[in-house]
């Protein structure tokens, strides 16, 4: 199995045995700060193993050979897995990857796009990384969980603009930002044919009532 870390030695510590240090002080913080993380306990499938009927042909050693070996499947063990107040917590403690992790990354983004429930997937390179990780995830609220969802519905050149006002906590420019892509939307149906207005309102009332909420 591929190593996801270059140049990491083993650590024990509580008795489980991580694959670096900075694992390690992920998994001693986490614990300081009451969660409940599990190490390396969870495998997700990210392409099933096949037997292939499409012929493939490999050169080596100036000879091509016909190869239909069975494919295996292709996996991903996160570091550390926990729920908090019903959100799946993921979190990948990363030193230098591999050049196999940022594929299996994006095929698990993708992944979970497709999986049901509250889920946050944090990579971090640094105790710093966690902290602020960890003061996201103690901020969650089902509220911003329908903001993030909804900023995908914005139109595409909003969609940036809009992810950095959220990741700043600025939700009176991105309050102004949803009400300005309604009037375009409903100004100009036709360029706007695949935005449905109807979730831009959604996505307007729960950035509202968040901010509002903040404002208490």
């Amino acid at each position: 199995m591929n190593k996801k870390i270059k140049n990491a030695n083993s650590h024990v510590y509580n008795g489980i045995k991580f694959k670096s240090k900075l694992e390690v002080n992920v998994y001693k913080t986490l614990i300081a700060e009451g969660f409940n993380p599990q190490y390396e306990k969870v495998k997700y499938i990210l392409s099933e193993a096949i037997r292939p009927t499409v012929g493939f042909y490999k050169g080596e050693k100036g000879v091509l050979h016909y190869e239909m070996r069975p494919v295996h499947e292709i996996t991903y063990t996160p570091d550390f897995t926990f729920k908090y107040k019903k959100i799946l917590i993921i979190i990948e403690a990363k030193g230098i990857p591999n050049d196999v992790y940022p594929v299996k990354k994006n095929l698990f983004r993708k992944m979970l796009e497709g999986l049901n429930g509250r889920i946050l997937f944090f990579e971090v390179r640094s105790i710093k990384d966690l902290k602020e990780s960890i003061n996201i995830i103690k901020m969650e609220t089902s509220l911003l969980s329908k903001i993030r969802q909804g900023i995908p519905r914005l139109p595409e050149k909003d969609i940036a603009i809009a992810n950095k006002y959220f990741s700043k906590r600025d939700f009176d420019s991105l309050l102004e930002l949803v009400d300005s892509a309604i009037k375009r939307v409903k100004k100009n149906k036709v360029k706007y044919a695949g935005i449905e207005v109807a979730y831009l309102f959604k996505l307007r009332e729960a950035v509202y009532e968040y901010r509002e909420a903040q404002s208490v």
